[in-house]
């Protein structure tokens, strides 16, 4: 039985699968299986995987239901007591399966681990940042109990976690009726029950490039998703979000701030409205939800003259 399942989600990625199950394979730790996961994807990956991996890594193909569908299938076949998720465009640093086995093999009190990470742009331009891009992950990084920082906005990149397999019989797996945010839902799960440990060492990399941009439609069903699992939290702990008190009403408010500015963009001033309304009931003390509200008057007081301004 392997130690760690690495687990590769899919959907026509064959230009960068063979790059990810390469950084997997260059490992030094070396008691893990691959399970690639292809979720309907049209493209060569099945010829791929067949050609050049098929004594190396079980491939599972499904009708395309999305990643977290991918995700736990993958975890329902996995034999491993950790489990790690690879994007099927990222990759993984040589070390990265040993300093998070180790951690893990070493710490029994923690149940999760992650890491620093690269950011990369296209085809190898590194990001001259501190790893994390400030006001979407923490400069800071943080172990132990992390559930508050993670309820006001912390987010932990996927391809930088390991766990243990049996936390997830506990917690629950990957919320398929969320389209974005799947792993923030249960990273907040796992959080409100077990602390994190973190290596700070760049042990990923997460690429950015054209397939990775989401449209207006994917921004819009994001934000919706992150404001479904704040809502979804709220009802699940409310012990613990009542002691983060405002800064927890606040991470609310601001999905609605980027939904109005969304629905904003679109002239559609119903949505605009009702989101104003929710953002102000969650978190009044704000400037920028104000400055939307005077964006909605005008256009509804000279929707003629904003038209020709366009």
């Amino acid at each position: 039985m392997p130690k760690v399942s690495v687990i590769i989600p899919t959907y026509n990625y064959g230009k960068y699968i063979e790059k990810a199950i390469n950084s997997v394979l260059a490992q030094t730790y070396k008691d893990f299986e691959i399970i690639v996961v292809d979720d309907g994807s049209s493209d060569n990956t099945k010829e791929i995987i067949g050609a050049n991996y098929k004594e190396k890594v079980s491939y599972l193909y499904q009708e395309k239901k999305g990643a977290p569908a991918a995700r736990n299938y993958g975890f329902k076949k996995s034999r491993g007591e950790y489990l790690v998720f690879l994007d099927a465009d990222d990759l993984f640093h040589p070390l990265n399966l040993e300093k998070k086995a180790k951690f893990l093999d070493s710490n029994l009190g923690f149940q999760w681990v992650y890491s620093d990470c690269h950011y990369i742009i296209q085809e190898g331009l590194h990001l001259k940042k501190k790893a994390t891009f400030k006001g979407f992950c923490a400069e800071k990084k943080l172990d132990g109990n992390i559930f508050r920082e993670l309820a006001m906005g912390l987010m932990i990149p996927i391809d930088t976690v390991m766990l243990r397999k049996s936390v997830l019989g506990r917690v629950g797996i990957f919320d398929e009726t969320l389209r974005s945010f799947q792993d923030y839902d249960l990273w907040l799960r796992i959080a409100s029950q077990y602390k994190i440990g973190f290596i700070d060492e760049k042990l990923c990399y997460v690429l950015y490039h054209q397939g990775s941009v989401s449209t207006s439609t994917d921004r819009e069903s994001a934000y919706r998703s992150k404001i479904a699992v704040i809502e979804k939290v709220e009802h699940r702990y409310p012990h613990l979000t009542k002691n983060i008190g405002w800064k927890w009403k606040k991470t609310k408010a601001d999905g609605y701030n980027f939904l109005v500015s969304h629905y904003m963009d679109k002239s559609d001033l119903k949505n605009s409205w009702r989101c104003i309304k929710e953002s102000i009931f969650n978190y009044p003390v704000q400037k920028g939800v104000y400055f939307s509200l005077l964006r909605y008057i005008w256009r509804r007081i000279f929707p003629k003259t904003t038209e020709s301004l366009r």
